[in-house]
């Protein structure tokens, strides 16, 4: 009785052929899930800021995830999500406005969807009473593309002392 040898598994010519032709839609796929341009980060970058220091909460709810770090200049504590956000809200219910906003030398990291910022900063506020303050310092920003749009789960501020 003649025993059945077992089929030798080796792709056909057709299966490479499909794998040739579906190459370039796979690179497409991952290519639509990679972060945008520099250009794109720095404007999404500002664009908290200036959601900050407007009091944007809906904006800021959007952008900052619910595990966000924030290191502000001073020597006081680390602050979550919700308590950036009621800064903000306290900015902004002070009467206070702000007047310029600028950054320098970014120096942009990537690592796989994570981008991180580092960069000098300066701004410009004015309260009700007229006064105007100007702060200037570093900062290391961490930003991650995610479903199609950037996150901001962290940052730290420093007076570059």
């Amino acid at each position: 009785m003649k025993k059945n040898m077992p089929v030798e598994n080796k792709p056909s010519r057709r299966i490479a052929v499909a794998g040739l032709l579906a190459l370039p839609f796979a690179t497409a796929a991952a290519a639509a899930e990679t972060p945008g341009s520099d250009e794109e980060l720095l404007k999404v970058r500002e664009a908290v800021w200036r959601d900050w220091f407007g009091g944007n909460r809906k904006a800021l709810m959007e952008i900052l995830p619910p595990d966000f770090v924030g290191i502000g200049a001073g020597d006081g504590p680390f602050r979550s999500r919700d308590e950036t956000i009621a800064d903000s809200a306290g900015f902004v219910a002070a009467g206070d406005k702000l007047t310029d906003l600028r950054f320098n030398d970014n120096r942009i990291q990537k690592l796989g969807n994570v981008r991180i910022i580092y960069c000098g900063f300066s701004f410009t506020t004015s309260d009700k009473a007229g006064g105007s303050r100007t702060t200037a310092g570093r900062c290391t920003e961490v930003f991650t593309h995610s479903g199609g749009k950037w996150l901001h789960p962290g940052w730290h501020l420093d007076s570059g002392r």
